[in-house]
Order: structure tokens, then sequence, then C-alpha cells
């Protein structure tokens, strides 16, 4: 998918959606999460916060610095 969800796995009562931001290498150097409780983050939304993750970190990538 490009984006990971944290279902309330770590922590009871909290969703979490995270995507990785990646150099120009392809591999991983970070990540942009967003976590709220159950009651504000629905299912329904992960797709879609999934997809803004991805294109946000998308957009990162094209501003780090080669070095990395």
């Amino acid at each position: 998918m490009g984006y990971a969800i944290d279902n309330g796995d770590d922590a009871l009562g909290y969703r979490c959606i995270a995507a990785p931001i990646l150099n120009l290498r392809g591999e991983p150097i970070a990540a942009i999460s967003i976590s709220a409780p159950t009651s504000r983050l629905s299912p329904d939304k992960f797709e879609q916060i999934g997809k803004d993750l991805i294109s946000v970190c998308s957009t990162l990538k094209k501003k780090i610095p080669s070095r990395f």
C-alpha cells in the first residue's frame, strides 16, 4: 500500500497511519505519521489519509539532498 496502519495495536484507543520518506535510491530515511483517538480516526479514513501521506512524502523526497 505504501503506508502502514496501527489500529490500536500499540496503544488501546488510538490509531496511527504512517508513510516513509524515501531517499533518491528508494531507501527509507524518515517517516511521517498521524495518530488520533479511535473516536476521531475511523477505518473508513485510512485509505485517503494513507494516500495523502504518500503524496506529502513523495514531495519531500524531491527536496532531500542526494547524500542521504
